[in-house]
């Protein structure tokens, strides 16, 4: 049964993969938006039904993996998440002839949902088969859900390098084989029941003992804390948690999604569209790495502050530091070279945020309705997220001007004539976003002390 468990953590690791691929956008959301005539605010919508996805899609989520168990909610994200980017590779061939903002920012919406039904269920698997190690545990598929963007990325390089409709079709093949090969072990926990799987049906059948007054104390006093787990709207802590996870998961999306139209920026005026391509790629693949290490650090300061016997929610000052930070580095770089602090502070710091939030969310409201719970908060970054990356669409297209290009057809030799939409003041075609993002972040910062300040909301963590 332990080999099992190890192949389990292992299957729900790699399905992080399957999860982050929403990341990705930065590296085919410029050359998507350019063959469908797209505007930096349109493109900046289908980023947004991404993250939008990913948000309602929680709770329905939640729901499914507390009650009909992993293996379900799996299958359905995976099937979901590769129609959709046969979509996005359909429009990308037929060109200007099947643009639709609707129909792509309901397909990245579908990604987005597709990604949540699966991270729902890793991180519960992985939380309730490793009680012990909880963080650590969950950190691991999260953590490839951050690293995700870069993995692909570079076999992509490999694969079909600077062919974004390959891409996008290698993107739907990889899903289905990835959740094809991690499934079962997941659905062989389903079958036999996690108390299987943990040993702990075992131990208390086959050790009857009288319970000493000491065993009894513990278990009152057990029993006790759950009845005062707070219920999940009417306590502060899931307002602060709800606060603290829209404002930090909104300031690292807008980033995320906005870095490729950074780089451009950024870059020299003249630059070919390949070497802004390959600048746009080496910026999501170090948000990528910095993601998934925070996200590894996150699980391991988590386990070591429980077992000092300090509030997992400590860790919450952290990224929200992190975020005023990489802000603060995004309204000064003035070249794409210096791009990389910005965009590694400001990966390290989202993802050491989404993977101290779930644990510190079981921490407080229990394992029980987990799923749920997690899918509630995490509808928090809806509307900041909108504003923020509606914002960085418009203040962008408010200093762009449409270019008209003309090429020669390979095949026909005849001149084709292409819009494009091109900003060229640097980090003034965007400055204007981080100045009022810095101050979000400072607020993030203060809801946490806020939070500190009032000790009794944080006092212990639920064991």
């Amino acid at each position: 049964m332990a080999f099992h468990k190890s192949f389990v953590l292992l299957s729900c690791t790699f399905l992080g993969l399957v999860c982050g691929t929403l990341y990705l956008y930065s590296s085919f959301g410029p050359q998507l938006a350019q063959r469908l005539d797209y505007s930096a605010t349109d493109s900046s919508q289908l980023a947004l039904c991404g993250s939008v996805g990913v948000a309602l899609a929680g709770p329905g989520a939640g729901k499914i993996v507390d009650s009909r168990g992993f293996s379900l909610a799996i299958a359905v994200g995976a099937v979901v998440i590769a129609l959709a980017y046969q979509g996005l590779r359909y429009q990308y061939l037929v060109g200007e002839a099947a643009a639709s903002v609707p129909v792509s920012m309901a397909l990245m919406f579908l990604i987005g949902g597709g990604s949540t039904f699966i991270n729902s269920a890793t991180i519960k698997c992985c939380a309730v088969c490793f009680p012990s190690i909880r963080g650590v545990a969950t950190s691991l598929p999260l953590a490839l859900y951050g690293l995700s963007a870069m993995v692909f990325s570079q076999m992509a390089s490999v694969v079909c390098p600077g062919d974004t409709a390959k891409f996008l079709g290698f993107l739907a093949i990889s899903v289905v084989a990835i959740t094809a090969m991690c499934l079962p072990s997941i659905w062989f926990v389903d079958r036999i029941g996690v108390d299987a799987v943990v040993g702990t049906a075992k131990t208390t059948t086959e050790t009857p003992h009288v319970t000493s007054d000491k065993e009894k104390s513990a278990t009152t006093k057990a029993y006790a804390a759950k009845l005062e787990q707070p219920s999940l709207v009417s306590s502060p802590q899931f307002w602060v948690f709800f606060i603290v996870l829209g404002l930090g998961a909104a300031l690292g999306q807008m980033y995320i999604y906005s870095v490729g139209y950074m780089a451009k920026a950024l870059l020299p005026k003249g630059t070919s569209e390949k070497i802004a391509a390959k600048t746009q790629q080496g910026q999501v693949s170090i948000i990528s790495v910095a993601n998934c290490i925070g996200r590894i650090v996150a699980g391991l300061l988590g386990d070591y502050v429980v077992s000092r016997k300090v509030p997992r929610s400590s860790l919450l000052l952290i990224p929200t530091s992190g975020l005023v930070f990489s802000q603060l580095l995004g309204l000064t770089i003035s070249d794409a070279s210096q791009l990389m602090v910005a965009s590694w502070l400001n990966g390290f710091s989202y993802g050491f945020l989404f993977c101290a939030m779930p644990a510190v969310v079981a921490d407080v409201f229990g394992l029980e309705k987990f799923s749920y719970n997690w899918g509630v908060i995490n509808l928090s970054p809806i509307v900041p997220s909108y504003l923020l990356t509606s914002w960085f669409g418009k203040v962008y297209d408010a200093n762009s001007e449409v270019v008209v290009m003309s090429s020669a057809d390979a095949a026909t030799a005849a001149s084709v004539v292409t819009k494009t939409h091109q900003c060229l003041h640097g980090a003034g075609c965007y400055a204007q976003v981080f100045r009022l993002t810095s101050w979000v972040a400072v607020l993030s910062v203060l809801v946490v002390l806020f939070y500190f300040s009032r000790r009794r909301w944080h006092a212990a963590p639920v064991a």
